[in-house]
């Protein structure tokens, strides 16, 4: 097909350029009338209209030909190599540690699971909340400062449960943390790289931070993966849409002073020809790097941060714009988070709006506390300046939607240690445990 407009194109320009060449030749018409001797000749140009006319046909037909022989021209398709296990065991790039750090298998993503998933559900009209906000904004990746009790985690336990049920499951969910706390059950599931799907940092062991560099360069994979089946499908003009993954960095503060732990204890103890740590530059780096590539791959970073200075979070304040804010805070208390937003030296809020916001959140606070002290606000700029109530989820933390037993959503269970009779009785019947349920 593509020869065949091709060669269309060259006939086309080819009669053109004989056509306007002969009709616009000089013919000689005849000696002027009423005297033969003279030596006049008058030249003319008869067929000049119809050599203009066919010409512009001719020009037509071939750009005509030309844009239907580029179109058709095919287009070279990227070729993917399957992912194949490392059977090898690598060190973490970087830095060495006493045991062998390995990197987990790549995760092969097929044009067959890219999908669209469910579109989320959309709620009453009138009755937009901050969670449907947190998933339907652009940017994608968001910045949520508050200091301890602003209710920051009601507010990401309600997020997770909201864009669970929306998406229809079809949303994946990857989070740390350096305190101990509920997540709906998610602490309970191993994730494909084999590690649990939520991290627990303790600040008293700095190597516990070792697992959550491995994840983020095992997500970092992922994410290189979809650019080129990304680029793959755009090729093949065929939709692109992943399903979204949702990465929390919960106390990302703590954190970062873990990492910074850890780097000091092992390079004190490394000798000369082991590679210094450089652990607190690699989460800081991969952070940066969701928040360059990650939106248009549905990547998506939370930062839960107690300071609502970016710069403060050793994130480059370069890619602030790549964040969306949301600010919690409580009617009864728990304001100093939105005050610091509003009043402080802070990139949230320019300086003519803070005075008004700041108003507007105390106002809305008295209204919220006169029914429900214990009830959250929260501001966001993610559609704008908003100020809104967070709805109201009383059981939020002893809710499990993930996990085992979903069921059972107002206890807290804790195992029993093992004996020899559940052993016993676990052989007997496997569908039957033994547990004992505690109310929080």
């Amino acid at each position: 097909m593509k020869r065949i407009w091709g060669l269309s194109a060259i006939v086309f320009a080819l009669s053109g350029w004989v056509i306007v060449s002969l009709s616009h030749q000089s013919v000689a018409n005849r000696v002027v009338p009423g005297d033969p001797g003279s030596n006049v000749i008058i030249f003319d140009q008869p067929f000049a209209g119809f050599g203009k006319g066919v010409g512009l046909i001719c020009l037509i037909g071939t750009a005509t030909s030309l844009v239907f022989a580029t179109r058709s021209e095919t287009t070279p398709r990227l070729a993917l190599p399957p992912a194949q296990p490392n059977p090898r065991p690598q060190r973490l790039e970087n830095f060495t540690h006493s045991e062998e750090v390995e990197y987990d298998e790549d995760v092969a993503l097929d044009l067959d699971d890219l999908e669209a998933p469910p579109s989320p559900q959309n709620v009453a009209p009138g009755a937009v909340n901050i969670f449907e906000l947190m998933y339907s904004h652009r940017k994608r990746h968001l910045f949520i400062p508050a200091e301890t009790g602003a209710g920051k985690t009601t507010l990401l336990l309600g997020a997770i449960d909201w864009g669970h049920r929306q998406f229809q499951g079809q949303i994946e969910f990857f989070g740390s943390t350096a305190k101990v706390s509920p997540w709906l059950g998610l602490e309970e599931q191993p994730a494909e790289d084999g590690k649990p799907r939520i991290l627990t940092i303790n600040p008293d062991q700095p190597e516990t931070i070792l697992p959550l560099v491995s994840r983020l360069n095992w997500l970092r994979r992922r994410l290189r993966k979809r650019g080129e089946q990304r680029l793959l499908c755009e090729q093949q003009n065929k939709p692109y849409r992943p399903c979204r993954n949702v990465v929390v960095l919960e106390e990302w503060n703590e954190t970062l002073a873990t990492a910074l732990r850890y780097d000091r204890a092992f390079n004190a103890a490394r000798d000369k020809e082991t590679p210094v740590s450089t652990v607190y530059a690699d989460l800081v780096d991969a952070v940066e790097s969701f928040a360059r590539l990650g939106r248009e791959d549905e990547m998506a970073i939370w930062i839960f941060a107690q300071d609502h200075q970016v710069q403060n979070a050793a994130i480059n304040t370069g890619y602030r714009k790549n964040f969306g804010f949301v600010v919690p805070g409580r009617a009864n208390g728990g304001m100093a988070g939105l005050e610091d937003a509003f009043l402080g030296k802070s990139p949230i809020v320019a300086a003519g709006k803070s005075k008004e916001l700041m108003a507007a959140a105390e106002t809305l606070a008295q209204d919220i506390a006169a029914f429900n002290p214990e009830r959250g606000i929260v501001y966001s700029n993610l559609a704008g300046h908003d100020l809104m109530p967070v709805p109201d989820l009383p059981n939020i933390k002893r809710k499990r939607i993930f996990g085992a037993n979903p069921k059972k959503t107002n206890v807290v269970q804790l195992p029993l240690p093992p004996s020899p009779a559940a052993m016993v009785v676990n052989a007997v019947n496997d569908e039957q445990t033994l547990e004992e349920d505690y109310w929080s």
